[in-house]
């Protein structure tokens, strides 16, 4: 079901992590924003939206409680964005 979501979908944005894999299903030209903490940030998704011909926005979130480095083990840290902010990339 998130394969034909993600293939009908203009816009996608979501958390980094393994539930992005569904991005191969997603059409060229659409808009994929990608949310983090800024404890955890892994580059994978670029150079796949890349090649995917997604248009990729990169949203890195306020500082939360133990927040202060990247880590992997950030990648279990709170992500912090205003709706507002997300929904400025949303054509």
């Amino acid at each position: 079901q998130q394969a034909a979501l993600f293939q009908r979908a203009k816009v996608i944005a979501m958390p980094t992590g393994g539930g992005l894999a569904n991005i191969v299903f997603a059409s060229p030209g659409t808009r994929f924003i990608e949310l983090f903490s800024p404890a955890y940030l892994p580059t994978f998704c670029l150079p796949l939206s890349s090649t995917l011909g997604l248009e990729y926005v990169a949203l890195v979130g306020e500082n939360t409680v133990g927040a202060s480095h990247h880590s992997d083990v950030g990648n279990n840290a709170d992500i912090k964005i205003s709706a507002d902010r997300i929904l400025e990339f949303v054509p």
